[in-house]
């Protein structure tokens, strides 16, 4: 549990947790199930696909993620973060800054990690 009060391994808040909930109405989960990793994982992706078709952008989907709908919402409209109203170009929250690189610099070490066979074998054609 982080000191924002998020849950398990994809660190859901309570309140995430029961926005989610009305796209899952066929489970009865309570906030504590949040700390079975496979309803965790399973809520959270399902969140980060919600995001991804709300903005169709990982980038700002992911920042959406960490500081919420609502602020990122505010900083597209605003042409200080956001120059189109879809991508962000700047953060006014450090954590969510850091939340963003951190989570595109694991992306990328798990597509080498993954995919690195593939990878060199198209290299060698």
């Amino acid at each position: 549990v982080s000191h924002a009060g998020a849950i398990g391994i994809m660190q859901i808040t309570p309140e995430t947790f029961e926005w989610i909930q009305t796209y899952y109405k066929d489970d009865d989960y309570e906030v504590d199930d949040l700390k079975n990793y496979s309803v965790n994982i399973d809520y959270g992706t399902h969140i980060l696909s919600i995001l991804m078709d709300m903005y169709g952008n990982e980038d700002t989907a992911i920042c959406a993620y960490n500081a919420g709908i609502g602020r990122v919402d505010g900083w597209l409209e605003d042409p200080e973060y956001s120059d189109d109203g879809k991508t962000l170009k700047a953060l006014p929250i450090e954590e969510t800054e850091n939340y963003r690189h951190k989570v595109q610099q694991n992306k990328n070490a798990y597509i080498k990690l993954y995919f690195q066979d593939e990878n060199s074998k198209n290299s060698d054609k």
